[in-house]
């Protein structure tokens, strides 16, 4: 794998995924880390990763949750993601921290996006709810 600039220059050397195949990847903004299904099950591990660091992938969450959707703030400090029961989990990349939100009562989650500058975030849900959290706790 291999990182580029806006213009199409090499920024990085080139750092092997630890696995393969991998399934339903998300990048980061900043390219420095990446989550993946080890399967392409419904139900299936996901991984996170910093590439090119020490540390080996590690499972997000517990085993046999089903983690529908992913996003990864504009400045790559937080992985948000929703499971298919509606609860929210916010990661702090930097710290490692997890901040558990509040079960959705709304069915499947269908989207889910953070705001351009981290303080806002939003889950769309099939039955056409939306939700809307603010502030940094997600609760």
């Amino acid at each position: 794998m291999r990182r580029f600039d806006p213009r199409g220059k090499d920024v990085a050397p080139a750092v092997r995924l630890p696995q393969w195949p991998v399934f339903n990847t998300v990048v980061s903004p900043d390219g420095h880390w990446l989550t993946w299904k080890e399967s392409p099950d419904e139900i299936a591990a996901r991984r996170l990763w910093n590439l090119g660091g020490t540390n080996s992938p590690e499972e997000l969450g517990e085993p046999g949750v089903e983690w529908l959707l992913h996003t990864f703030s504009n400045d790559s400090r937080s992985l948000a993601m929703v499971t298919s029961g509606g609860q929210l989990l916010v990661r702090d990349l930097l710290r490692g921290h997890l901040h558990r939100g509040r079960h959705s009562p709304h069915g499947m989650p269908t989207g889910l996006s953070i705001s351009r500058v981290g303080r806002r975030l939003v889950a769309a849900w099939q039955e056409g709810t939306v939700s809307l959290w603010a502030g940094t706790g997600w609760g």
